[in-house]
């Protein structure tokens, strides 16, 4: 998400583990034997608020637990029918997947369910409606409402595919009686909730700021015309072994040119914003880039190799990997597949929504573009790529001085599984 913030020295803290400017390191086009890469590939931990919930001995555990939750959740979507499939929730805490159905399920469904859940317990719950209903209802309610001028901040399905629930940014009253509301197909809620806000900073001319060098990794600083944002994840653009980094859409406009920190504290041009989607507030970068991200502390020299992609889902717990904020865990999904608004702007399709425990930050604001990712660490050590910032909801005190508008509670992120999808792409994967 950007932000404005005046120019201080905690804005010189970098990205999820942004490189320290050291001596040795020359310029930005150093190559992969030099000391500075070497020492970017320590790997350690990130941070996680207190004990594991659901008695597992330690977070690495209950990570694990949820890989194989996740890949046979990732399954289980996949073969399910959209006409009968209404929603999924993970429970890592149980060790099952609540699989929320509408209608009978024939016996050739449930045996792709039991093909695609393997060992994995699976409770079946019935759905009121199915996941293609609730959708075209959410189409319905947002176009209605954004005839009528309603400050709509985002529209959710519930997590047990009973209906929706629309937030708004203002007082509620008269919403619910408005004719696309009353009338709609599924049941609709109303309450009220602050529209996302964009973790962008704005930045007034030039910084000294810790830099990144090719390979370009995840969770990066760079900067754009008035504003700085962070690195996604490297992906091989097309098929066609091209290398690029997703990052988000609202960063800037496709031709942007994105610079980022030298050794000296000048800015260098390496690339531009390209490939823009607005309704998923994803874009590209056009810069060489590997699969690897930053990890540990916001000036962390630290990185960790990505292992692959997997889909999100409500109950799993995630870090986020901003470039200002540094890699952030305990963060558990509690929506998935909403239409967001963000200031002003269209509303963004598919997001998923976290929420940090204890009321703590999740992102700070420069964090926008960076990795949101699950850590693994056994049989071995590495993250698994799950989406890229977009914003930030429910204003916190940040921990570096910074104003309180500028950490968020709660993190808005694009699923990595629709980004690659929408550009027909696949991961960069490492080590």
């Amino acid at each position: 998400m950007l932000r404005s913030r005046p120019e201080k020295l905690w804005l010189c803290v970098a990205l999820v583990g942004l490189v320290a400017v050291s001596p040795q390191v020359a310029s930005a086009v150093q190559a992969d034997d030099s000391p500075r890469t070497a020492a970017r590939y320590q790997e350690i931990p990130g941070e996680f608020d207190g004990k594991p919930p659901g008695g597992f001995r330690s977070w690495a555990d209950l990570l694990a637990a949820q890989k194989e939750l996740d890949t046979a959740a990732d399954a289980l979507v996949r073969v399910a029918p959209r006409d009968h499939y209404g929603s999924l929730v993970v429970s890592v805490e149980r060790n099952t997947i609540d699989l929320y159905w509408k209608g009978e399920m024939s016996a050739k469904d449930r045996r792709l369910i039991d093909a695609a859940r393997g060992k994995v317990a699976v409770s079946i719950k019935s759905a009121e409606f199915s996941a293609a209903e609730i959708e075209g209802a959410m189409a319905s309610i947002e176009r209605d409402l954004a005839r009528n001028g309603t400050p709509v901040s985002r529209i959710s399905p519930r997590p047990d595919a009973k209906g929706v629930i629309v937030s708004v940014d203002g007082e509620t009253a008269g919403v619910a009686s408005l004719p696309v509301i009353a009338n709609s197909r599924v049941h609709v809620s109303v309450d009220r909730g602050p529209r996302m806000r964009p973790a962008v900073i704005e930045v007034p001319g030039k910084t000294d700021r810790e830099h990144d060098v090719p390979l370009y990794w995840g969770g990066a600083l760079y900067n754009v015309a008035g504003g700085s944002c962070s690195t996604g994840f490297g992906i091989d653009y097309n098929g066609q072994g091209i290398k690029r980094i997703l990052t988000a859409g609202h960063c800037g406009e496709n031709g942007t040119a994105v610079s980022i920190a030298q050794s000296g504290g000048n800015q260098a041009e390496v690339g531009s914003i390209q490939s823009k989607i607005p309704n998923y507030d994803i874009a590209l970068i056009d810069i060489p880039s590997d699969g690897r991200v930053y990890t540990g502390s916001s000036d962390s020299t630290t990185s960790a190799p990505v292992l692959g992609a997997v889909g999100t889902h409500v109950g799993d717990y995630v870090c986020t990997d901003g470039a200002m904020f540094g890699q952030r865990c305990s963060i558990q999904i509690t929506q998935t597949d909403v239409r967001v608004q963000m200031n002003g702007g269209p509303m963004i399709q598919h997001m998923s929504i976290g929420k940090r425990s204890n009321n703590l930050p999740a992102i700070h604001a420069g964090d926008s573009g960076g990795p949101v990712l699950q850590p693994q660490y056994v049989p071995k050590f590495g993250v698994y790529a799950k989406g890229i910032i977009s914003g930030g909801l429910h204003a916190v005190p940040c921990w570096d001085g910074a104003p309180d508008s500028q950490c968020y509670n709660e993190v808005s992120f694009q699923p990595v599984v629709n980004a690659l999808t929408a550009y027909d792409s696949s991961i960069l994967t490492s080590g």
